[in-house]
C-alpha cells in the first residue's frame, strides 16, 4: 500500500477491532502452507458474512471481490502494517483529552493493537502531569525517546487544529505509522502510514 493518506473516509472502529482476528486466522492457514485463500473463505472459518469480510478489507483498500484469491503471505504483511505490529506494538500518544482518554482505557485497543507508552502535548498546562498512570511529556523530548525506545507506531488523538504540527513532529522523530483519532487529513510523506479512525472513537 503506498498511500499516505491512508483510508481518507475513515476506518470503522467495528472494521479496526477485525483485523487481530483475520491474523491469527491467516497466520494458521501460513502455517498449514496453504499460499492462497478467498474472502469468501476468510468468512466462513471465522463465522462471518462473506459480505462483512469483503466491505472491511474494502475499507482496509485491500483490493478483493466475490472470487479474489489473496496470496496469504502478502495479506499477512498488508494486515500487520494496519494492525501497528509490523516490528514494534508500542506507541506513543499525542493530544491530550477525552478521546486521548478512550483510547487509553480500551484494553482491546491496547492489547490487540499498540500500547502508549508515553504522552506527549503542545500545552504546557498538560506537561508533567500523570494521565491514566501516564505522565506528560513535552514534544521536544520525542525524537530522542523515539530513538532510544525503537519506537515506530504513534497515535494522535488531538483536535484538528493541531493535528498536522504533531504529524511534523512524528516524521522528524521516524514514526512510520500513525493512528490518526483528529478528524483531519494529514500530509506525511511516502511510506508513512497513517490510519484514520473516527474522532470520537465510536463503534
Amino acid at each position: 500500500m503506498t498511500m499516505s493518506n491512508y483510508n481518507p473516509a475513515g476506518i470503522p472502529h467495528s472494521t479496526i477491532m477485525r483485523v487481530p482476528l483475520y491474523l491469527k486466522l491467516l497466520k494458521s492457514i501460513r502455517q498449514q502452507n496453504r499460499s492462497f485463500i478467498s474472502s469468501n473463505n476468510i468468512a466462513g472459518k471465522l463465522g462471518l458474512d462473506a459480505d462483512l469480510v469483503r466491505n472491511d478489507f474494502i475499507a482496509l483498500q485491500i483490493p478483493t471481490g466475490d472470487d479474489t484469491i489473496h496470496e496469504t503471505n502478502n495479506l499477512i504483511k498488508e494486515l500487520e502494517v494496519i494492525n501497528g505490529e509490523e516490528n514494534y506494538k508500542e506507541a506513543f500518544l499525542l493530544g491530550i483529552n477525552s478521546t486521548a482518554i478512550n483510547v487509553l482505557n480500551d484494553k482491546i485497543f491496547s492489547d490487540g493493537f499498540v500500547k502508549v507508552i508515553a504522552l506527549f502535548d503542545s500545552n504546557p498546562v498538560a506537561v508533567s502531569k500523570l494521565i491514566e498512570g501516564e505522565k506528560v511529556y513535552e514534544l521536544i523530548d520525542l525524537a530522542g525517546l523515539a530513538k532510544r525506545l525503537h519506537i515506530i507506531n504513534a497515535i494522535i488523538t488531538s483536535d484538528a487544529a493541531d493535528a498536522q504540527n504533531y504529524a511534523d513532529v512524528l516524521v522528524d522523530a521516524g514514526i512510520e505509522v500513525i493512528w490518526n483519532f483528529s478528524g483531519v487529513l494529514l500530509t506525511v510523506p511516502l511510506p508513512i502510514m497513517v490510519n484514520n479512525l473516527e474522532k470520537h472513537y465510536e463503534s
